[in-house]
This record gives C-alpha cells, structure tokens and sequence, in this order.
C-alpha cells in the first residue's frame, strides 16, 4: 500500500473532524471518483474501501452517485428488447 503526503488547509480538516477523518473522506472521494468515472466497477471499489457490496452501494446513495449509468442507446435497446420479450411489438 502507497502513503501519499497530500497537504491540505487546516480549515479542511476541522470540518471534517480529525486529520483521521479527512483521511477517510479523501480515500472515499477518490473511489466514488472512479466509480462514476467508470474508471474502476462498484465491486472493485467496495474492495478497495475494505467494505461489502451492500455497504458500498449504501455509500454511493450517500454520496449521490448513481448506481447505474445506462447511455441512452442502452437504455432504448433495452426497452425495445423488454417489449419484444413481453410480446408486445417493437416500435
């Protein structure tokens, strides 16, 4: 594991509680970053935070990160072949 030295304003740290905290907090960022990226999964990222799947997607409703990301060409494909499937007819 990599230690990074990363300075931060004082101000940072007593918002957010203790230098421990903001430790946290900026591993936390870092992860939900690439997850929204889409640089990294949601499963990958619940194992670099150290935390189950379950907790993970907790984590990424806390911090208003959506927990699928569908282009809309997906999504349309997706419709088209949830109707096909009902037996409805394609549009």
């Amino acid at each position: 594991m990599t230690t990074l030295a990363v300075p931060v304003p004082d101000e940072l740290v007593t918002y957010l509680g203790s230098e421990d905290a903001a430790k946290e907090h900026l591993r936390r960022a870092a992860v939900l970053d690439l997850v929204k990226r889409q640089v990294i999964s949601q499963g990958r990222g619940a194992e670099l935070l150290g935390m189950s799947l379950w907790d993970f997607h907790e984590l990424l409703a806390e911090a208003d990160v959506p927990m699928v990301d569908l282009a809309e060409a997906d999504l349309a494909e997706g419709h088209r072949n949830l109707r096909t499937a009902l037996g409805g007819e394609e549009q």
